[in-house]
């Protein structure tokens, strides 16, 4: 049941929306998405520092389960919340640097969409740490669905019901057509957002309490999962980040990158 609520989300987002965004965005735009995922890749695994899998060690060395999550929880959301403060303040400069100068709201949204998700990486281990499988599941599922439905309805639906001169004063009201691509990160962020309501009983239910002594052994513990992860990450997705800046000039690199 855990694999169905992981490999089903990832085969949904492969089957529905790859062909989907290969239709309606040209090359370059599909290159931007390309490029700002493969970051999200490697801040996924900043951002959570190995502390998922330290979760799960001490919850089972703990007679005090309550605690571990607890405090695993609460230096992922400092350190969640922390991130997307910063990306949201620096956004224009890591705009300019990404050569996205012209879109900084790409990037806030794509901090705040790793930012929830880094933070509900715990509330989803205690979820299989408390074998609630089924739980587990159907909010990885319902997630997956609200990103493609969402995607469908911003990118497909209303740019052409705006055609229909009856529905074209509503629908102006709620699309703008410049945000483009910008809609795909509009959409995975309320995915994000829907799990972190979806989770917020598991976040809720027990009493907060932050254990330093304990935060230390766990970060001890999980500081070289981090390490092996980013040379994973290495593997997976620094090809797709190092792309654009070594293809020859004259070369429309965010195309090659969405043809990639």
């Amino acid at each position: 049941v855990y694999g169905f609520g992981t490999v089903v989300p990832r085969l949904l987002n492969y089957v529905l929306l790859t062909p989907f965004f290969t239709r309606i965005f040209d090359l370059s735009e599909y290159g931007i998405v390309t490029e700002l995922y493969a970051y999200v890749v490697f801040l996924m695994i900043l951002l959570t520092y190995g502390m998922e899998t330290g979760f799960f060690r001490y919850a089972q060395l703990n007679r005090n389960g309550n605690e571990v999550f607890s405090t695993s929880l609460l230096s992922l959301l400092f350190t969640s919340v922390s991130f997307i403060v910063l990306i949201s303040l620096f956004s224009g400069n890591l705009a300019s640097l990404l050569d996205y100068g012209d879109h900084p709201e790409y990037i806030r949204w794509i901090g705040m969409i790793v930012g929830i998700d880094a933070f509900t990486s715990i509330p989803f281990a205690r979820l299989r740490w408390k074998n609630k499988a089924l739980l587990f599941a159907s909010i990885r599922i319902i997630s997956v669905l609200v990103n493609i439905g969402l995607n469908f309805f911003l990118l497909y639906f209303i740019p052409r019901g705006i055609e229909n001169e009856s529905l074209q004063g509503l629908l102006i009201r709620i699309y703008n057509p410049e945000i483009g691509v910008g809609y795909v990160f509009i959409s995975n962020l309320v995915s994000s957002l829907v799990s972190l309501v979806l989770l917020s009983g598991t976040i809720f239910k027990i009493r907060l309490e932050f254990s330093a002594a304990l935060w230390k052994k766990m970060l001890m513990y999980s500081f070289p999962l981090l390490l092996a992860g980013m040379a994973g990450t290495v593997n997976e997705a620094l090809d797709r980040i190092l792309l654009k800046h070594l293809l020859p000039e004259g070369e429309n690199a965010l195309a090659q990158l969405g043809i990639y």
